[in-house]
C-alpha cells in the first residue's frame, strides 16, 4: 500500500470515528468529508517538509492580512505555501543577509568578489557618544525606538511586488517546494488570471496609501535602523574608523538614489517587482568596493558600535578623556581629511596608539 493509500485510509477512519452517528457512511457529504479530511493531511505534510528544508520560519512574520484577499481554498494553492523565506524590509530588520535573501529568489544576480582592500569608513560620532565608547558602553545606531505610520504602507508594498516578482515568473522561492510553488501558479491560467485580478484590485487599495507618503524618500527608510557614514568628509568632524572585522556588517547605498521617493506614481503587477530589484540595486555590501569606486556610495552601519569595532577614533585636540585606552588621532578643525584617512590607515594597521 503506498503512502498516499494510507492517508487515504486513516481520512476514512477520523471521518467514521468524528462523525459516526451525523453523516451515512457512503453518501456524498461523507464522502466530501473524507476527501476534505485527506486534503488536510496532505498540506500538513507539505508544511512539514517545507520546515524540515528551512523554507518556513518559526518566526515569520505573518503575511495573511498581505497575500489572504488575493487567495481562495477553492484553489490548489494554500496559504502555507506562501510563507517562504522572503528577505524582511530593511526598515524592520538588519540588512546583514539581505543579499543572500535576494540571490536565493533572483539566483542570476551575483554579487563581484569581495575586495582585498576595502576603504576605510568614517562614522561620525557625538562628544557624549565619544565618552561612552571610552566608558566601554556600546552606541545604538538606530534612531528611532518606534517606527512612523508609512512602514506598514512599505512593507505591504515590498511583499506584494515580490508576490507579483513570483506570479511573473521573474522571483522563483527557494526550494523543490518553492519550485512546485511557482509551476503551479504559472501552469494554470484560470489561477493565474484569478490571482491577477485580485492582485490589481489589491493594488488599487495600496495605490492610495502610497499617495499618502509621496515625500517619504529611501534615506528615510534607511535612516530608520541605520546610521550614515562617510568614505570622505568634506567638513571634519569628531568620530571613528571602523576596524576591519567590522566592514562586514557595513552596506553601502548609491548616493544619486537617496532622494528618490520610496514609494512610487503606482504600482502594477508588471512594474512592482521592478520597482523592488531598483531598491535592492542600489545597496551592496561594503566589502565588494574597492578603494577607487567609493565615490557615488554612502556607507550604513546598523546594530550596536561597541569598542571592538573601531580601528581609530578621530577627536579635537584637548578632547582627550582622561585615560584613553583607544587608539586616538588628534586633529585641528582644518585638517584635511585625506592626511586623517592616511593617519587611521597606519593605525589600523600597526594597532598602535597614535597622535
Amino acid at each position: 500500500m503506498t503512502v498516499r493509500e494510507k492517508d487515504w485510509e486513516k481520512a476514512i477512519q477520523i471521518v467514521d470515528k468524528e462523525y459516526k452517528n451525523k453523516v451515512v457512511r457512503g453518501s456524498a457529504q461523507w464522502w466530501s468529508l473524507v476527501l476534505g479530511v485527506y486534503k488536510k493531511m496532505q498540506g500538513r505534510k507539505m508544511l512539514q517538509r517545507l520546515k524540515a528544508a528551512g523554507i518556513l520560519r518559526k518566526q515569520q512574520i505573518d503575511l495573511l492580512t498581505i497575500l489572504a484577499p488575493i487567495l481562495t481554498p477553492s484553489f490548489p494553492i494554500s496559504i502555507d505555501q506562501l510563507l517562504v523565506d522572503l528577505p524582511t524590509p530593511f526598515t524592520i530588520t538588519s540588512l546583514e543577509n539581505l543579499a543572500a535573501h535576494y540571490q536565493r529568489l533572483i539566483p542570476q544576480m551575483t554579487l563581484l568578489s569581495p575586495s582585498q582592500n576595502p576603504p576605510l569608513v568614517f562614522v561620525p560620532l557625538l562628544a557624549e557618544e565619544i565618552l561612552k565608547l571610552e566608558e566601554g558602553q556600546g552606541i545604538p545606531l538606530a534612531t528611532i525606538d518606534e517606527l512612523p505610520e508609512w512602514v506598514e504602507t512599505f512593507i505591504k508594498a515590498w511583499y506584494t511586488a515580490i508576490l507579483c516578482g513570483i506570479l511573473d515568473g521573474v522571483f522563483v522561492p527557494q526550494g523543490e517546494a518553492g519550485l512546485k510553488w511557482i509551476l503551479q501558479l504559472t501552469a494554470n491560467p484560470v489561477l493565474k488570471t484569478f490571482l491577477a485580478t485580485q492582485l490589481r484590485r489589491n493594488l488599487e487599495s495600496l495605490n492610495a496609501a502610497c499617495r499618502q507618503w509621496q515625500n517619504i524618500t529611501l534615506a528615510d527608510a534607511l535612516s530608520l535602523q541605520h546610521r550614515f557614514g562617510a568614505f570622505r568628509q568634506n567638513n571634519v568632524t569628531m568620530g571613528a574608523f571602523l576596524h576591519p572585522s567590522a566592514i562586514g556588517r557595513v552596506w553601502c547605498v548609491r548616493l544619486h538614489a537617496l532622494h528618490n521617493p520610496l514609494f512610487p506614481k503606482e504600482f502594477s503587477p508588471v512594474n512592482a517587482h521592478q520597482w523592488w530589484l531598483n531598491i535592492i540595486q542600489t545597496l551592496l555590501p561594503c566589502q565588494y568596493l574597492d578603494e577607487g569606486n567609493v565615490d557615488g556610495w554612502v556607507p550604513l552601519i546598523g546594530g550596536v558600535l561597541n569598542r571592538d569595532d573601531i580601528g581609530a577614533l578621530v577627536i579635537f585636540r584637548d578632547f582627550v578623556p582622561a585615560h584613553p585606552s583607544l587608539r586616538i588621532i588628534e586633529v585641528d578643525f582644518d585638517t584635511d581629511y585625506n592626511l586623517i584617512a592616511e593617519v587611521a590607515s597606519k593605525v589600523i594597521k600597526q594597532g598602535s596608539r597614535m597622535k
